[in-house]
């Protein structure tokens, strides 16, 4: 573009009055070879930035296709590793169960059934609401509390559940399920579990509270149900979410924010 504006400045300074009429037609012949080299030089400049500007956006897009593909892989591999490792302890709570010849046997399979229609049909969606989430835990709980004799104390405060407010499924279930699991079960003196709900503003807290049982590691790093959920939050919740375990003598306590 500067050529071709270099070469309007030359052609309107050329006197042409003046000059000899063969140099004047090999002049105009020369200029309008001038000018029409620099025009194609300048739309063959143009074209070619505008193809790097869309090889550029082009590379952008799928680099950002293939970061949202990766993401996508590594969160249905988190939720196929829920799955089995759910399972396989509710099972567990079954076969304890009948072993024992329990009557409770008939209504803990139709509970069974309830959260297997949650696990395989529920789950596979991105959000689900928060009261199914909820229900989940309670009957969940309630197959635990099965197996469980009086020493067992349960506190529940699920408050200001609103209907419409979504989350990721199986959010909330490995805080509970580590209470009971590295906690409760692994207790031989008298042991509470406390669960609760609140709502600040925009954000939704849960805490999950149990008392410390001895000589047990809990809340281990690399164990894979909350090693999953932090992962799962970092994926799902990045930047707004908060994860805390807090240890003393008496009780263990996870609590996480969410901002909705």
């Amino acid at each position: 573009m500067i050529l071709v504006i270099g070469c309007l400045i030359v052609f309107a300074d050329l006197q042409y009055e003046k000059m000899n009429p063969i140099l004047n037609d090999f002049s105009m012949l020369w200029f309008v070879q001038l000018f029409i080299s620099a025009m194609y030089t300048a739309l063959v400049q143009i074209r070619e930035e505008q193809e790097r500007k869309e090889t550029i956006h082009q590379l952008e897009k799928e680099k950002l296709e293939i970061g949202y593909q990766l993401k996508e892989l590594e969160l249905n591999t988190l939720k196929e590793q829920i799955h089995p490792h759910f399972l396989f302890n509710t099972l567990n709570n079954i076969y304890g169960l009948a072993i024992e010849k329990s009557d409770d046997l008939p209504k803990v399979l139709l509970q069974l059934s309830g959260l297997l229609d949650y696990l395989v049909y529920q789950s596979k969606e991105e959000k689900v609401a928060l009261v199914k989430e909820v229900k989940l835990l309670q009957e969940y709980i309630a197959l635990e509390q099965l197996r469980l004799d009086d020493r067992f104390q349960l506190n529940m405060h699920f408050e200001g559940i609103n209907p419409e407010i979504q989350i990721t499924p199986f959010l909330l279930f490995p805080m509970v399920e580590n209470a009971f699991k590295h906690g409760i079960k692994k207790t031989s003196q008298s042991a509470y579990l406390n669960i609760i709900t609140a709502f600040q503003e925009k954000e939704f807290i849960f805490e999950v509270e149990n008392s410390k049982p001895q000589k047990i590691e809990y809340f281990q790093s690399g164990g894979t149900g909350l090693e999953n959920l932090r992962r799962r939050l970092n994926l799902y919740y990045p930047n707004c979410h908060q994860f805390n375990i807090i240890q003393t003598e008496a009780y263990y306590k996870a609590v996480l924010t969410i901002q909705l």
